[in-house]
């Protein structure tokens, strides 16, 4: 029977961030959402075109985004800091999506692209739950997002 991924073990790191302290964070992960990437489609049709609409696939993607929920822990706020950095084109902010290992693997599936912080928010205090830190992560495009199967 084939492994199934159910985000268990899943970590986030990020490099090359405008703060060192970024950049060695640690994070309780509570949920990932995972990006969705997208292609624009073109209308080619014409006035003599009949029946449906015609259409070619757009040359570029759209490479998505990660939202990720992790549990406030009160350190730093380092996210707060490189928030909308995008550093020189020679250092780009990397951010790796590790799945974790499945059973027989050595190596666990990777998601690995270059782009900034977009967002950070805060869940509510309430009294009643863990505080919680949304960090949406906007892949820039400059190295392309790679899916790395696990072996």
């Amino acid at each position: 029977m084939p492994a199934y991924y159910t985000g268990e073990g899943a970590t986030i790191s990020f490099s090359n961030a405008q703060t060192a302290g970024l950049n060695s964070k640690t994070y309780c992960v509570r949920s990932i959402s995972m990006p969705s990437f997208d292609r624009d489609k073109i209308d080619v049709s014409c006035l003599d075109s009949s029946g449906f609409k015609e259409y070619i696939p757009s040359y570029l993607s759209e490479p998505g985004e990660l939202g990720i929920t992790v549990r406030f822990d009160g350190a730093d706020m380092h996210e707060l800091t490189d928030i909308g950095y995008q550093g020189p084109t020679n250092s780009e902010m990397t951010c790796t999506l590790d799945f974790g290992l499945l059973d027989g693997e050595t190596t666990a599936a990777t998601l690995v692209g270059s782009g900034f912080i977009q967002n950070v928010s805060f869940s509510e205090l309430n009294g009643t739950s863990l505080l919680e830190l949304s960090i949406s992560f906007c892949f820039d495009g400059r190295i392309d997002p790679t899916y790395t199967t696990g072996s």
